[in-house]
Order: C-alpha cells, then structure tokens, then sequence
C-alpha cells in the first residue's frame, strides 16, 4: 500500500473557474466599499455644510462686532478731545479770586 503525503493541498481547477470565484468575490467586496464610501462623502458633505453654516453665523457676528468697537473708539476719541478742550478752556480761566484783585487794584488807582 503506497503511503499518503501529509498535508497534502488540493490544487483549484486549471479552468480558471476558481480564479472567477476569487475575483467576484472582490468586485462585491469593493462594491460594498464604494457603497460605504460614497455614503461617508455625503455625510461628510452635509457636516461640512453644517460647518459653514456656522462659520457665516459667527462672521455677521464678527462684522457687526467690528462696527460696534468702530463706533466705541470714534465716541471715545470724540470724548477724549472734548475733554482736552474743556482741560484747556479751565486752564486759561481766570480764578475768581485773580478777578477781584485786579478789580480792587483798578478802581484803586481810579481812586487816586
């Protein structure tokens, strides 16, 4: 009796029946993987979407926080000049003290 090879493989048919197999197979595992993948692109496009929906939001928000801060420094520079204005305007203000010197010392020599 002639003894058996241990493990021993089958071979696949010469046909290429088998190699057939093999490669639909594949086509279906990449056809599921393009399904998944195409439903991913359309998640991922409405998230991005959503993204920019939000990024809009926040630049009206920054456009009109501009024009606030615009018109807070424009009534703070007008402010700050008024101010100067009315510092300057008390300091050449005669005290009153000053003025009734000067009066006592005019109608003095008036007096004479």
């Amino acid at each position: 009796m002639a003894a058996r090879k241990k493990g021993a493989t089958t071979r696949a048919p010469a046909d290429g029946h088998a190699n057939g197999v093999v490669i639909g197979q594949m086509q279906a595992h990449f056809r599921v993987f393009g399904e998944a993948l195409a439903g991913l692109g359309a998640r991922m496009d409405a998230r991005f979407a959503e993204v920019d929906r939000r990024f809009d939001g926040v630049d009206r928000r920054l456009d009109r926080l501009e024009g606030d801060v615009a018109f807070v420094k424009t009534a703070v520079t007008d402010s700050a000049r008024e101010t100067r204005a009315i510092r300057d305007a008390l300091d050449r203000k005669v005290d009153r003290d000053e003025v009734e010197g000067i009066v006592d010392r005019v109608l003095a020599r008036r007096g004479r």
